[in-house]
């Protein structure tokens, strides 16, 4: 990103990501942290509360290019925790991507620190949300559909664009028409896979403290993922324009991912899949 248009803190930090997720060497670095120290803590931490739906909709496409894995937001470490799952787990994807709101992780002295801690300097690009968003929003989307050109590839959205903070575990916000450009700029043989996830808190001194204790732990909920089908660019582009594709994803196929997910609580012989 031109360092021109950067500020602050932006400057240094940006250099450093794009240093780490645009280089092999970088890729390497990050890959080796996340598979020997961050995915296995958050495996550690939350394991014992996994239930997983249907992962065999997603385990049985080999895709022949990126993975954009799209997902409600409720916790700020959704997306961390899935991906550890299918990276650490099931050995799914090499290099994992996370896109991130620039105002605090590019901004705030404590942003690189969970950056670094958690995914290894994988948060990038940053997403810009003042007036810069018109020139650099573009280059973001740009640097990750060149990553997205690796088989191995996977970045994990959110089509609400903002964490959903009311009390329905099963409900959505609207959808933002980021990802639906994204879709409509991707190659059309990248693969999307929705997934609809309930359970983890926004609090992650609290999973660790429910790990420790063995009266939180029982009390905790589970945390269950409902994957759906994947689907191709090529075929959602055909769909319509941004918003359309966007609004598609979120309230039709995560939309009835979170129904699913809501019968399958209701249900208990169906909620010992792991």
């Amino acid at each position: 990103m031109p360092q021109a248009a950067l500020r602050g803190l932006e400057k240094p930090l940006v250099r450093v990501n794009e240093a780490m997720n645009q280089t092999p060497t970088g890729r390497n670095l990050i890959a080796i942290w996340q598979k020997g120290a961050a995915g296995p803590f958050v495996r550690w931490v939350t394991k014992y509360r996994w239930e997983l739906h249907h992962l065999e909709r997603v385990q049985a496409v080999v895709p022949k290019r990126g993975t954009i894995l799209v997902a409600n937001h409720r916790s700020l470490f959704d997306m961390f925790v899935t991906l550890s799952v299918l990276f650490i787990e099931h050995g799914m994807y090499r290099n994992l991507f996370f896109p991130v709101r620039a105002p605090f992780f590019y901004t705030n002295p404590l942003g690189p620190v969970i950056c670094g801690l958690f995914s290894g300097f994988s948060m990038w690009p940053p997403v810009f949300r003042d007036e810069r968003r018109v020139e650099l929003n573009p280059i973001g989307i740009r640097q990750i559909l060149e990553a997205l050109e690796e088989p191995g590839a996977c970045v994990g959205m959110h089509p609400e664009g903002a964490r959903n903070k009311t009390d329905d575990p099963y409900s959505l916000l609207p959808a933002r028409p980021g990802i639906g450009q994204m879709v409509r700029e991707a190659h059309p043989e990248t693969l999307i896979v929705p997934v609809f996830m309930q359970g983890l808190s926004n609090n992650f001194a609290l999973e660790v403290r429910r790990k420790l204790s063995p009266r939180l732990g029982a009390e905790a909920p589970p945390i269950r993922w409902v994957f759906g089908e994947p689907v191709t660019a090529g075929s959602l582009a055909r769909i319509g324009d941004a918003p359309t594709i966007a609004r598609h994803l979120l309230d039709d196929r995560i939309g009835a991912l979170a129904d699913e997910a809501r019968r399958i609580a209701s249900e208990p012989n169906l909620s010992a899949a792991g």
